[in-house]
C-alpha cells in the first residue's frame, strides 16, 4: 500500500508544474480600454528574484513594451515582448548594479508601472 502512494504522489509531483517565482513587483495604472472589441486579456505580472526581472503572461499578449529605468531616469532596458499564456519572459539585470528601479509596461490597453529594489546578496 505504501509504495502504491509513494508511486501515485511521483506521478502526481511528476506532472504538476513547478513555479518558482520570486518577489512579485507591485503595478499601479491603468489596464483596460472600453473601445477593445474582444475580451480584455488580464495584465502581466512582474517579479524579482536577485538580478532577474520576469514578466508572467496571463494571457496571450502582443507587442507589450517593457522598460526598466533607474533612479537617476535612465533607460536600461527598453524593448517589445510577446507572450503566450503562462508563458514568462525574464531579464537579466546584471549589469544595472544595487538600487531603487522603476518597470513601465505600455500596451494599448493601457500602463503599468512598478518599482522595485535590487540589493547586494
Amino acid at each position: 500500500m505504501k509504495t502504491k502512494l509513494l508511486t501515485l504522489l511521483m506521478l502526481f509531483g511528476l506532472f504538476s508544474p513547478l513555479s518558482v517565482y520570486g518577489d512579485n513587483v507591485p503595478t499601479k495604472g491603468k489596464w483596460h480600454d472600453d473601445y477593445y472589441r474582444s475580451v480584455t486579456p488580464a495584465p502581466p505580472t512582474v517579479s524579482i528574484d536577485g538580478n532577474l526581472l520576469s514578466i508572467h503572461f496571463i494571457d496571450a499578449l502582443d507587442d507589450l513594451t517593457v522598460q526598466v529605468v533607474n533612479e537617476q531616469g535612465a533607460i536600461l532596458y527598453n524593448e517589445v515582448v510577446s507572450g503566450e499564456a503562462g508563458e514568462c519572459v525574464s531579464i537579466s539585470l546584471d549589469q544595472a548594479g544595487t538600487g531603487c528601479f522603476y518597470v513601465v509596461l505600455e500596451h494599448r490597453l493601457g500602463q503599468l508601472m512598478g518599482e522595485f529594489i535590487i540589493q547586494n546578496n
